[in-house]
């Protein structure tokens, strides 16, 4: 799905979250997430110490991109650092 789909879902699941600044368009993390195919990460919410939703999108030199959200603050955010920043490989859609 695309990054704009991603943000939609986030915004169904989190009722009152809104988008953060690297989740508007012009954005260079927003530009550079736009251009990657997301799944639903299943690892992210399966972690009890992690807990929530996010997409997940290998990018083209095989790091991770995320669409995911900020639980504290609602905000919906898009870049590097997500579930998979730190846990490789990233899922399999």
């Amino acid at each position: 799905m695309g990054i704009e789909a991603a943000i939609a879902e986030l915004e169904r699941l989190y009722p009152g979250a809104t988008r953060g600044e690297t989740a508007m368009p012009g954005n260079r993390y927003y530009e550079t997430a736009a251009r990657l195919d997301y799944h639903l990460c299943r690892c992210s919410h399966g972690d009890p110490s992690y807990g929530i939703w996010e997409f997940v999108a290998e990018g083209p030199q095989g790091g991770a991109q995320h669409v995911g959200i900020d639980a504290s603050t609602l905000l919906i955010t898009c870049g590097p650092k997500g579930y998979h920043w730190h846990r490789r490989p990233v899922c399999p859609a």
